[in-house]
């Protein structure tokens, strides 16, 4: 071992060293020649072999068949050059090792340039990887640099476009990051990690491409997949919501409802989604959601704001808790810490703006903070003003605003400082309008959502090979509902309008944070943390079943804590061989509920374009502070709450995988799961069907017990092409089963037994323009079939007798509605000029205006059972954006 360090130590300084001779002013060189009517081109071998460097230009500057004449003796190469370009127009500059010569509006490399940086880091020990070696292949002149004393790297002069980056270093493993792209308006700040070879003193491991479907966290081996910024723009109908672009994969689902983002992970309740925003739990980040839910309308994070993210869909690593079905791992990027950048985007849902810089210091041995801020506000009135009834009946229409920053503080002694918050508010309201004998009552009903959340981190490296995250976080959400509803008296004579419901839920958290890694050696890698959570609730509610009959009301104050602990361990037995093990314990303080989750992780990579993975794990998720807090009455002055003891709901993942590249840019992957759910919330009445895991929110008013089972299982295929040669596809398709029984022991279908779901998304990239007027088109397209919304039957005799709708009791989901289908098109044009980017995109949802049925309802007056649904408008969404 001491021999492997004496030799990557001795490797660092020799590629500092080099990098620092890469600095050396080749013009500077004081050369000798003499030269009698030579081909320019001898002459430059000449002069290539004295000095050690490259003189590179294009045969339309230079034409190095001319013949010279030239005599000089110990002059530098600037002048020499002088000499032999003397009454020309040809110029000439230092690009790395390489002196470039040009004609100023002509040569190569005076069109559209930008500056790539970033930093190379072992993320298993969160230390810089001094002396790496970044290039961009196949570029002439050859660009690169060579890391720092901290990691840091800067290829200045890089052209617009898509760019290859390969990064090595040896004892580590090559890693490719592919088809980056580069405008003018805007620097690229790479942020790459290194996986050290476990073979002793081997060179460095070349891998073709990076395998894009690798998560971040190394310690997810199956069922994980990272995500760029970039996707949530290029996919069509993800309107830059994260959310919306996680339904393509493998496994997920999204609502029947377009105007949701809901996500359904293999059959489960959107409710089992884990938001983490900065490695700490968040609440649900989406506008116009409700109580409970995981999702809304739109994300309140866009791409302006966030980095390479991780979402995963089944047996997640140790660290991850409180979470049921999947994991939503979402990190903010850093500002610019060198420069100064806008960017400003305007379109028919709204405006936003970005701003981004560095926080400048005087001592000039640390870099510099940076701060990153992105406001948005947006209405839907101009899409009203075109006839599209995205609001529906209502008089006012949806609105909504947020607020995202992040400031990164990196110190000299202290680690680096992360101070990040996010704020949303959003609101709708619908009124329904009745006539009824000449009058006309309206019923109102709104909807607002509100969250709050700031938090600080703090990153330090306790040694070489150890690092302490630390995190403290405060959040806070509201929402409000009140509906009113039209009803004609007993005798049909006369019509009312009364309050039917109201709920005024608020919930707080305060969650501390902290997370010991230490990489033991290039096999052996820990990873432990301990998390604690004070939760706080105030919920308020009541309804009217008639006009001044009051059928339920509640107050309720309090709170209770949350404490999670965890331990991950990862061995990479070979470079093929990697195993991962842990637990998860997790704690609520309201009557001692707990819940101890062993997890295990294997991928074996058999040959070097094919993998197997194996994952289990037992996984748990807290209810809502307004499920376990419901109160009911026995008479008019008694309440209990019957839910405050439930126990965790569980569920035991099983994942079996198998992946398979063709060639550097075709992925595929296979998987088969099976889940088994118990401990599940379900009525404590053995007639009754309701089960927690068909719960879309939190709002119940039932006395639950944990008696409740479930199952789901399926199989998975994702055949992928990543984005090279100007095009990229992505197929995904899943068969599957969600059943649950309840104290009957009857299984039922789920709410999301959806049987199956098909998505393609594709897209091709044309590059036009040239010079300083680089242009790209890019062209997408998302088609989604799936199978349909699964709702209760409806009894249509007994509706008819009684004259209103009447369900079978012995169905509670028996009924699935016609197939979902869409289809999104996408198309924007990108245009690079001298330090700006320019970019007209229309993104159109439901570009053949389907109707999809979301529901049935009993209409008396036509006796006759009528489908519901999305309004099937065509939703076209124009937007421009600068960068500067």
């Amino acid at each position: 071992m001491k021999i492997k360090t004496t030799l990557l130590t001795l490797v660092m300084l020799i590629s500092v060293n080099l990098s620092a001779q890469n600095q050396t002013v080749h013009l500077a060189k004081t050369l000798s020649i003499n030269a009698q009517s030579e081909k320019l081109s001898a002459v430059f071998k000449l002069l290539e072999l004295q000095a050690g460097f490259t003189m590179t230009y294009s045969s339309g500057v230079v034409n190095d068949n001319r013949r010279v004449t030239i005599s000089a003796s110990n002059k530098p190469l600037s002048a020499i050059l002088e000499s032999i370009f003397q009454g020309t127009n040809v110029l000439f500059k230092e690009l790395g090792d390489k002196v470039l010569l040009f004609v100023p509006g002509e040569e190569e490399f005076t069109g559209l340039m930008q500056t790539v940086r970033g930093r190379v880091i072992d993320p298993e020990s969160n230390q810089p990887v001094i002396g790496a070696n970044v290039i961009i292949p196949n570029s002439e002149p050859l660009l690169g640099a060579s890391t720092d004393l901290d990691g840091y790297f800067k290829i200045e002069n890089v052209p617009v476009g898509r760019q290859n980056f390969r990064i090595t270093f040896l004892g580590y493993k090559t890693k490719m990051l592919s088809n980056i792209s580069v405008d003018s308006g805007k620097e690229v700040v790479l942020n790459v990690g290194l996986e050290e070879s476990v073979t002793e003193l081997e060179e460095v491991v070349v891998v073709a491409e990076i395998d894009k479907s690798i998560p971040l966290n190394e310690m997810a081996l199956i069922s994980a997949k990272s995500f760029t910024v970039e996707e949530t723009s290029r996919y069509a109908g993800s309107f830059n919501d994260p959310a919306r672009m996680a339904t393509t994969y493998a496994g997920v689902t999204g609502s029947t409802d377009d105007t949701e983002n809901s996500i359904i992970i293999r059959g489960n309740s959107p409710r089992g989604l884990l938001w983490r925003l900065e490695g700490m739990e968040i609440p649900n980040p989406n506008h116009f959601a409700t109580d409970g839910a995981s999702s809304g309308a739109i994300s309140m994070l866009n791409s302006n704001v966030l980095a390479n993210s991780d979402f995963m869909t089944g047996a997640f690593p140790a660290e991850y808790g409180n979470a049921f079905s999947g994991v939503f791992d979402l990190k903010l990027r850093n500002g610019n810490n060198e420069k100064r950048e806008y960017a400003i985007q305007a379109g028919l849902l709204g405006v936003d703006a970005s701003f981004e810089g560095p926080i400048k210091r005087t001592s000039t041995d640390i870099a510099n903070a940076s701060y990153l801020i992105n406001y948005r506000y947006s209405t839907i009135t101009v899409l009203e003003s075109l006839g599209l009834d995205i609001a529906g009946e209502g008089e006012q229409v949806p609105a909504f605003q947020d607020l995202a920053f992040k400031l990164n503080v990196p110190t000299r002694k202290l680690g680096t400082f992360s101070i990040y918050g996010l704020g949303g508010i959003s609101e709708a309201s619908d009124v329904g309008t009745n006539f009824f004998q000449g009058q006309r009552f309206d019923a109102e009903e709104t909807e607002k959502y509100t969250l709050g959340l700031m938090g600080i981190s703090n990153v330090v490296n306790l040694s070489q090979r150890s690092f302490l995250e630390t995190s403290l976080s405060l959040t806070h959400t509201r929402y409000d509902y009140f509906e009113e509803q039209f009803r004609l008296s007993d005798d049909r004579q006369s019509a009312y309008v009364y309050m039917d419901d109201t709920e005024d839920y608020k919930n707080d958290a305060l969650r501390f944070s902290s997370a010991y890694s230490k990489k033991h050696n290039a096999r052996h890698s820990s990873k432990m943390g301990l998390i604690y959570s004070q939760l706080k609730h105030k919920l308020n509610s009541f309804g009217q079943s008639d006009r001044n009959v009051t059928s339920y009301q509640s107050s309720e104050n309090g709170d209770y804590g949350m404490i999670q602990g965890y331990f991950s361990h990862k061995v990479n037995l070979t470079d093929q061989l990697a195993m991962t093990g842990g637990f998860h314990y997790l704690r609520l303080g309201l009557d001692g509920q707990d819940s101890f989750e062993p997890r295990f992780g294997l991928k074996w990579q058999f040959a070097p374009n094919q993998s197997f993975s194996f994952g289990f794990g037992v996984h748990s998720r807290r209810e809502e502070a307004s499920l376990y807090f419901t109160e009911l009455a026995i008479d008019q002055t008694t309440f209990i709450q019957p839910n405050t003891k439930l126990d965790l709901a569980k569920a035991r993942h099983y994942v079996i995988g198998y992946d398979r590249n063709f060639g550097s840019n075709v992925h595929l992957k296979l998987e088969a799961y099976y889940q088994d759910l118990y401990n599940i919330p379900v009525s404590s009445n053995p007639f009754s069907q309701y089960s927690a895991l068909n719960q879309e929110d939190a709002y119940q008013r039932l006395t639950l017990i944990n008696a409740g089972k479930g199952e789901n299982y399926g199989l998975e295929l994702t055949f992928e092409k990543f984005l090279s040669k100007g095009y990229f596809f992505l197929f995904t398709g899943s068969l599957y089963e969600s059943k649950y029984e309840t104290l009957g022991g009857i299984k039922y279908n789920t709410r999301y037994n959806g049987k199956y779901n098909l998505n393609f998304v594709a897209g091709r990239e044309f590059n036009l323009g040239r010079g300083d007027r680089k242009k790209t088109l890019n062209i997408g397209l998302e088609t989604v079939f799936a199978g349909g919304t699964r709702v209760r039957e409806i009894d249509l005799q007994s509706s008819i007798d009684q004259g209103g709708t009447v369900y079978f009791r012995d169905s509670p989901f028996g009924r699935q509605l016609q197939d979902y289908q869409r289809v999104d098109f996408q198309i924007a044009l990108k245009t690079n000029r001298k330090k700006v980017t320019h970019e007209l995109k229309l993104d159109v949802q439901n570009l053949t205006s389907r109707t999809n049925v979301v529901f049935e309802r009993f209409n008396p007056d036509t006796q006759q059972i009528e489908a519901r649904g999305f309004a099937g408008e065509l939703i076209p969404v124009l937007s421009y954006k600068l960068i500067f």
